[in-house]
């Protein structure tokens, strides 16, 4: 059953749903899953933002050498004040 909404009605429609789904305290709950459904036939056609570039990060920590690591993590360590005896 096709809905018979003008431009305003329809981005009214797409707000409020959008904010359900946002605030939702359950976003796995069956009902917020329908109102994302929903949300998202509404929204074909609308522009989407444009997903987040991936994070430049190496597969694997391997070519990171322990002395490097220990003095990554040196000013981490270091005392401000050193301790009296």
């Amino acid at each position: 059953m096709p809905l018979d909404l003008d431009d305003d009605e329809k981005a009214a429609l797409i707000e409020l749903l959008a904010h359900e789904v946002r605030s939702s305290r359950c976003p796995l709950a069956p009902r917020t899953k329908a109102l994302r459904r929903v949300l998202e036939k509404l929204s074909v056609g609308s522009p989407r933002p444009a997903p987040h570039p991936p994070r430049n990060r190496p597969a694997n920590r391997a070519h990171c050498s322990p002395k490097k690591a220990a003095a990554a993590l040196m000013p981490m360590l270091t005392l401000r004040r050193p301790l009296s005896r």
